[in-house]
């Protein structure tokens, strides 16, 4: 990792159980680049056991999904989880994300962690800078629609006979169960513990008023996809989404996504992708005239090199 720096005595490392919850989410809460996955109720769902950094009396926090499985202590982005890093009521600066590296409790000997947008990292470190993307809709939807790309109006102009319609309510598992039918072998390495996990954390934001369920019917009333928005520091969080693989459910995504840009438009809420680092998803999510931002991913292994080869080929295995 990076050589301890004056700065670090002014982190601690705080186990979960012992942090104050209310300083904690009040610095997430008013932070700016504040998270909503960041909250300790979230923490709590999708990072059971999870630690947290903090500066001075909360000025900064940094959420540790810190974890131990053969004997081993490491850091890894939870699943569902896009973005985490440092949160302050001001940009944090190079030097403060330094020192929240610096003051990781020593046994971790594995870090695979995800920073976010507004937090830069020294160098020395392995780094990945990641992609995703926004859209303000801060215009009128005629103007906005301007930015789209020629295949995303195509797919509109089709969808117009498909007899789509948007039913909102507050029940996710219906599309979470059509994600697992169509796309569970791809994700095999999703079990049922993370399903559970996604499914009460989006009931937690939905008990908050801080998520929405619109799910996608064509004219036959069957199930074409959806999306599960989180809203939280001025954004829209596109967290969940699923399309069908029938003829009849093709363009039910792009559909959706349009009318929830035809129904914003003007509000100035920031639509947030949350990806993708998969080459077709990004190009669709461009495709709606959304800009790229990046935020890294910083990796770091201090086991010896025959422990090393074992646990990089049961990552491999397992996605875990």
């Amino acid at each position: 990792m990076t050589n301890r720096t004056s700065y670090s005595d002014r982190v601690v490392y705080i186990p979960g159980d012992q942090i104050d919850r209310e300083s904690w989410d009040r610095c997430i809460e008013t932070g700016v680049n504040g998270n909503i996955c960041g909250f300790s109720w979230f923490l709590d769902i999708i990072s059971p056991g999870w630690g947290g950094l903090v500066k001075g009396d909360y000025e900064y926090v940094m959420p540790v999904p810190v974890a131990r499985r053969f004997g081993i202590s490491y850091i890894l982005q939870p699943r569902f989880i896009q973005q985490y890093g440092v949160f302050g009521m001001t940009p944090p600066d190079t030097a403060t994300v330094c020192a929240f590296l610096n003051a990781l409790p020593h046994e971790i000997a594995v870090i695979d962690y995800h920073f976010n947008e507004q937090n830069s990292l020294p160098s020395g470190l392995d780094v990945e800078m990641r992609t995703n993307f926004l859209l303000k809709t801060d215009k009128p939807y005629e103007e906005l629609k301007l930015s789209y790309k020629y295949n995303l109006l195509r797919k509109l102009r089709k969808s117009v006979h498909s007899g789509f319609h948007i039913i909102k309510n507050n029940n996710p598992l219906p599309l979470i169960k059509l994600f697992r039918e169509e796309n569970g072998k791809r994700f095999f390495f999703l079990k049922d513990k993370d399903y559970t996990k996604l499914a009460l954390a989006i009931q937690a934001c939905i008990h908050r008023d801080k998520a929405k369920v619109w799910s996608v019917y064509n004219n036959e009333n069957v199930l074409c996809g959806g999306v599960i928005w989180l809203f939280s520091h001025g954004r829209a969080v596109l967290y969940f989404s699923v399309q069908g693989k029938s003829n009849k459910a093709e363009g039910a995504l792009a559909w959706l996504i349009d009318a929830f840009i035809r129904e914003n438009a003007t509000s100035g809420i920031v639509l947030d992708f949350e990806g993708s680092v998969h080459p077709g998803l990004a190009r669709f999510y461009g495709s709606f005239g959304s800009m790229a931002q990046f935020y890294p991913r910083i990796k770091v292994n201090h086991l010896s090199p025959f422990v090393k080869f074992i646990y990089f080929f049961y990552r491999k295995l397992t996605k875990d």
